[in-house]
């Protein structure tokens, strides 16, 4: 299996009533998708089963319709997202019916028409998920289960399990509505309604587990023969080079950030005009975007690939901060070489260049040599958010010289990237101005049309007139913008439910009169609005588990999948998984995380909500040493060559601040992926910190080297540990590391392997390493003077 494939998830949504099908769903998650998972893994793919309705057991009536209450505000959106695979199981019960303005609320905000009145959710989310549209027709099925032998049971049993017997107003009717909806299901489905009978337990009073195998086998094979279609394309052609994953990542998130893109015109055909400019001898040749956080620069930037993208030139993209690799110079390099060698159709020989002086000369040559047969056009996003070296700080890896038929187009918030860039000749500077009223005014609208909502134009004034601390209109920021007009519609039963006890006159004037105090009290800075947005969080779904949620995340070095929240959330939050509060927490951040990477991965789309969850959540260091720490014990029990675990595990053993855990990892049997994920992490964690001069401590390094200090390792973790810094860690740091850095982590390996030398003259591997180490501080020493 390739190291390099994008992994794609694949959700599957399960449709049922609630506690009469609870075995069933039991087994699919104990026999069913473990092996659907297994079959997926050649094909790149992740199972996401979605069963909004496990994972709280329910006691009474009143808390299964709490249950059913969360279910509903979520499971449209989890069966949009689903799409295009939905399975269905139904027995004898036609399920729970809330209230009326509740259905209406969640039908009308997903855009779908219907007659809700005595409708169940259940028969809400097949009507919704399958049986209004004939493409979904063709990837569902249902599983209609054979009567259970009621007369046998006592009657309180018997009426868990069908409508029929039940002794309750309206359940004749409902056995009625039952018999409606399965015959329609039928009739629309033909070939896919497959009818399963179950032996009963009567000792425990529940469907007989065993006697679900054959039942299971043909889930199996039923759902297998979709996903199989599904996937095939993908499986035959496999991401299998760590430079399509980062095009195919790059794609993602270009096409995330251009959705729905509004305004900005003036400022897109003057860097189309600028790219496509005819070619002249000591023009302009940089152009560098320069916007404060949340002003759009990364929409802009998806929507300048886009126009380009159809021109007759030759476009190089890069976007820092959506990938491991991206925001790194050297992969920067090694990609726009070998992007530039198939175009020239030469041979690419960036892998077989590792200094970053030869790394640039061969851009710098293909650059010239690309540019006398068409235009080419360099941009790249978020300058900022690059490597914390002298190199992506200062841009020193960009050519000395710009060949004359190139341009360069970046953008970046104020800071030292921008600065440097503007003191190169050649570079003109555009400051990306804040929406105009009427932008503002269409991103409302469009944000609203999203949810299938409007917004009174007396809120729309009222968010039109927050202002920031400079005086300037906080709806000139999109960010800030889009945050607010999705709190004020993310607003449901509970709130209205409150606004009919602390407001008077009518129930629409009781909701505008809500709208309008929570749109005024709304913080117009950025980092203000996501700490009300996190508070609102923690009361609608528990301070414990939104705020561990929005924690785990914050403190991910690229997000997490699904698998790992579920393995993680328990444990940090100290309250027992729920699927569908899980669901409700991705839908409530819906518009501020996006599943990309190459696992596919939740992370935050904007820098500024993990700042924002950091400053508010995380100051007490203690609290979030432990956090790592969970997070580090949660990945050491996947298995090892599991990607999110290679690229991940390090970077939590290092903030939990357990030196004596990274030493064991570190000096250990690593495979090649898990050796190449520590060392790029170990590398990182020098770099940051390293001064502009001698006199600037560099912690990081010296955390790292202190490793080689730890009493638990014996001489052969020693003498492994120093191996792997010397010949991988000091590969890694040596194009972005000062003379001074490099001499301060070379010596104490070479203590190190002189302790171990004399302890063992014998040890001929140990002596060797010995005498690298003596060869590679000769070597700085000598480039010292």
């Amino acid at each position: 299996m390739s190291q390099y494939a994008v992994w794609k998830p694949r959700p599957v949504f399960i449709t049922s009533t609630f506690k009469d099908m609870q075995v069933e769903r039991d087994f699919l998650r104990a026999h069913v998708f473990p092996e659907l998972e297994e079959r997926l893994k050649s094909r790149y793919h992740h199972l996401e089963p979605i069963d909004l309705r496990w994972g709280v057991e329910t006691t009474t009536t009143e808390e299964q319709e709490k249950k059913e209450l969360l279910v509903l505000k979520v499971c449209l959106d989890e069966i949009k997202r689903s799409r295009p695979f939905l399975i269905g199981l139904i027995g004898d019960r036609y399920g729970w019916i809330p209230p009326e303005d509740r259905m209406n609320s969640a039908v009308e905000e997903a855009g779908f028409e219907t007659n809700v009145s005595n409708k169940s959710v259940t028969a809400l989310e097949i009507e919704y998920g399958v049986l209004s549209s004939t493409e979904q027709q063709k990837r569902s099925y249902f599983y209609f289960r054979n009567p259970l032998p009621y007369d046998d049971m006592s009657p309180d049993i018997a009426a868990l399990y069908s409508d029929e017997h039940s002794k309750e107003p309206g359940g004749k009717d409902a056995h009625k509505r039952l018999q409606a909806l399965k015959g329609r299901i039928e009739r629309d489905l033909p070939g896919r309604v497959h009818h399963y009978s179950v032996k009963w337990n009567a000792d425990e009073n529940r469907v007989d587990e065993k006697s679900l195998k054959e039942w299971g086998d043909q889930v199996i094979e039923d759902l297998w023969a979709d996903l199989e279609a599904e996937t095939e394309e993908y499986a035959s052609k496999p991401v299998t080079t760590w430079q399509e994953q980062e095009r195919v990542v790059l794609g993602q998130f270009i096409a995330t950030q251009c959705r729905e893109f509004i305004g900005r015109t003036e400022t897109i055909e003057q860097l189309r005009a600028f790219a496509l400019a005819p070619e002249k001898e000591g023009a302009t040749w940089g152009m560098s975007v320069v916007g404060r956080a949340g002003s759009g620069k990364s929409s802009l930037f998806g929507k300048m690939v886009q126009e380009l993208q159809n021109e007759d030139i030759l476009l190089l993209a890069d976007a820092a901060g959506i990938s491991t690799r991206s925001g790194r110079v050297d992969p920067l390099l090694s990609r726009w070489i070998g992007e530039l060698a198939k175009f020239l159709d030469e041979p690419d020989r960036s892998d077989e260049l590792t200094k970053r002086e030869e790394l640039e000369e061969e851009f710098s040559k293909l650059l010239f040599q690309a540019s006398e047969k068409k235009r080419v056009v360099c941009i790249i996003d978020a300058l900022n958010q690059f490597e914390r070296t002298n190199a992506g700080r200062y841009l020193t890896w960009l050519p000395k010289r710009w060949p004359p038929n190139a341009r360069l187009i970046t953008t970046a918030i104020p800071g030292s990237e921008s600065e440097s860039l503007e003191k190169l000749p050649g570079i003109d500077e555009i400051e990306l101005p804040l929406l105009s009223e009427l932008e503002a005014g269409e991103i409302i609208k469009t944000v609203c049309r999203r949810h299938h909502k409007d917004i009174h134009p007396e809120i729309v004034d009222i968010l039109k007139s927050k202002e920031l601390t400079d005086g300037t209109p906080a709806s000139g920021l999109p960010l800030w913008l889009e945050l607010a007009v999705e709190e004020l519609l993310l607003l449901d039963a509970d709130d209205f439910e409150r606004a009919e006890k602390e407001y008077e006159g009518t129930p629409e004037a009781k909701l505008h009169q809500l709208l309008v105090d929570t749109a005024t009290g709304l913080p117009p800075e950025i980092e203000e609005l996501y700490g009300f947005k996190l508070e609102r969080t923690e009361e609608l779904f528990g301070h414990e588990r939104a705020r561990g949620f929005a924690n785990l995340i914050a403190l991910s070095r690229n997000g997490w999948r699904d698998s790992d929240i579920r393995g993680m959330l328990p444990v940090v939050s100290g309250e027992e998984w729920d699927e569908a509060r899980f669901a409700g927490l991705r839908r409530h951040f819906r518009s501020h995380i996006s599943q990309r990477r190459a696992e596919g991965q939740w992370d935050f789309t904007h820098t500024q909500i993990r700042e924002a969850i950091m400053r508010r959540n995380l100051k007490d260091e203690k609290e979030v040493r432990e956090i790592h720490k969970q997070i580090a014990d949660h990945l050491e029990d996947i298995p090892p060559e599991d990607l999110v675990r290679q690229g991940e595990l390090m970077w939590h053993i290092i903030g939990s601040d357990d030196k004596k855990r990274a030493a064991m990892h570190y000096s250990g049997f690593l495979s090649e992926g898990e050796l190449r994920g520590a060392t790029l992490v170990l590398a990182e964690h020098i770099l940051k910190t390293q001064g502009q001069d001698d006199k600037e401590p560099n912690t990081g390094l010296q955390w790292v080297v202190s490793l080689a200090n730890i009493d638990e390792l014996d001489g052969n973790g020693i003498s492994r540990l120093c191996n792997n810094f010397m010949f991988d860690v000091y590969e890694a740091i040596k194009n972005d590391a000062r003379l001074p850095t490099e001499f301060a982590f070379l010596t104490p390996i070479r203590e190190a392997l002189e302790g171990l030398s004399l302890s063992d003259p014998t040890n001929a591997s140990w002596q060797r390493d010995l005498s690298v180490s003596h060869g590679n501080v000769g070597d700085v020493l000598i480039a010292r003077g």
